[in-house]
């Protein structure tokens, strides 16, 4: 039998002025219940990338 987890994982997706995709992370993952976000990791990656637009997305796998 085959043992699967399930996690919970908070990305990052980093956008130009024309809405082209300069650049994307994992910000963190979890458990079940829920993710810790750090906003420091969200922005200081938008401002490595320049990036002027951010899309956050939530994935449970």
């Amino acid at each position: 039998m085959e043992e699967f987890e399930i996690r919970e994982s908070f990305y990052a997706l980093y956008f130009n002025t024309k809405l082209d995709v300069v650049g994307y992370r994992k910000i963190a993952d979890g458990g079940l219940d829920g993710v810790m976000v750090d906003m420091r990791l969200i922005m200081s990656s938008a401002l490595l990338c320049n990036a002027t637009r951010i899309a956050v997305a939530h994935y449970v796998r």
